[in-house]
């Protein structure tokens, strides 16, 4: 279970990324599939994998996805 501060730190990094791309936090949060919006999302859930002590299934359940998607996401952003 995530607590209360790792929440907060979510929050900020799926912030971030959605003001990198120019797109709204509940945009990033959201359903789209769209490029800019879908490409902050996978940011975001690679940052949050990365820096925070969290399963790939506690950052699933941030963005309301599946954990596959998240090693999707993670996967994708770190091909050599």
């Amino acid at each position: 279970m995530v607590g209360l501060s790792e929440y907060q730190k979510m929050v900020k990094i799926a912030s971030e990324e959605a003001h990198k791309l120019n797109v709204s936090l509940l945009m990033v949060l959201g359903k789209s599939r769209q490029m800019s919006i879908a490409q902050a999302r996978h940011k975001a859930m690679d940052r949050m994998y990365k820096e925070l002590p969290l399963s790939y299934a506690e950052v699933a359940s941030f963005f309301d996805r599946c954990h596959t998607t998240v090693m999707y996401a993670v996967e994708k952003l770190n091909v050599v």
